[in-house]
């Protein structure tokens, strides 16, 4: 699985111009991580995976190799756009999203 995640790793920071450098610094993980992530040495763990998606301005799912359902897609876009929530509001979309 590890191989799998770094080869879309690396078509996707191909694909944005980015270097290995770039890419550590705006998921916030080491140069050094991001290599062994592209070579297949070490898998990161999820939420490196949402970091490195965002950095490289793809989903998860392109980078973890599945396809997302509608109910996903919305999971994605609640989760980027909750920061901007007051408080309670937050408190209240995590009770609906618990109860469904």
């Amino acid at each position: 699985m590890a191989r799998e995640i770094g080869e879309r790793i690396a078509f996707y920071l191909a694909r944005s111009g980015m270097t290995q450098k770039d890419l550590a610094q705006r998921a916030g993980v080491t140069e050094a991580a991001v290599s062994r992530y592209i070579k297949g040495m070490r898998e990161p763990r999820a939420i490196t995976v949402g970091a490195l998606a965002k950095a490289l301005g793809v989903t998860t799912n392109d980078l973890m190799g599945t396809q997302s359902s509608d109910l996903d897609e919305a999971y994605e876009m609640v989760a980027r756009n909750a920061k901007d929530l007051p408080d309670e509001r937050k408190k209240q979309l995590i009770k609906i999203l618990l109860d469904s």
